[in-house]
């Protein structure tokens, strides 16, 4: 991401690339950016501009539904209201969107090492296994695997946003701890046999797997 960062003169811009790429028909504000690049609104504010200017984004009103805290006495409920605001959206035209995909949708070139680091500390991890958008395999039924004792499902959660932050895509994952995860392989689980049975990588390896 560092590389990528400085070739696109930020990290912001890399994830706001990334986030149209994955999601070409979508609508967002700049709050909704914000948020799911945990990038600061002023930061997104001045991407957004310059990937307008450039033509890579257009700009179209959409309604928004915002969930707005109503108080009425001593008690307080929320209400959906919805307001129209700017939002951005991929321009499907622009001459490089094909050679941007290329270049930003292909997560081959990840430190997958540093993939699992970031995990290393949910628990005792006995097995860690990528696939789908890592391996550009949209059909796996989960992005990354992870097995152990005593983990932290909060943990990861949190890491995975992040991840997702930085990757500009939802991920999808799997977490059993060992005596399941045991289970479910002698009894062959559709599940765990669809994802071993393709295409994955190994992150971490400390019990058989098979």
């Amino acid at each position: 991401m560092d590389i990528l960062g400085k070739l696109f003169g930020s990290s912001v811009r890399v994830k706001l690339l990334r986030f149209f790429l994955f999601n070409p028909s979508a609508l967002y504000d700049v709050d909704t950016l914000a948020k799911r690049s945990q990038a600061k609104v002023t930061d997104i504010k001045k991407e957004c501009s310059s990937l307008f200017k450039i033509g890579f984004i257009k700009e179209k009103k959409y309604t928004k539904e915002i969930e707005k805290k109503v108080k009425k006495g001593k008690k307080a409920h929320i209400e959906i209201i919805k307001k129209k605001v700017n939002g951005y959206t991929l321009n499907a035209s622009f001459a490089y969107v094909d050679t941007l995909k290329t270049l930003l949708l292909d997560f081959h070139f990840l430190d997958r090492n540093l993939i699992a680091d970031r995990f290393k500390k949910a628990g005792r991890i006995k097995f860690m296994a990528i696939s789908g958008v890592f391996l550009n395999k949209e059909e796996s039924r989960a992005d990354i695997l992870i097995v152990g004792d005593q983990l932290n499902r909060t943990f990861v959660e949190t890491e995975l946003k992040k991840l997702e932050a930085e990757l500009g895509k939802d991920l999808s994952y799997a977490l059993f701890e060992t005596p399941d995860f045991e289970y479910r392989l002698k009894m062959y689980d559709k599940f765990i046999r669809d994802i071993l049975d393709f295409e994955h990588h190994r992150l971490i390896e400390k019990m058989n797997v098979r």
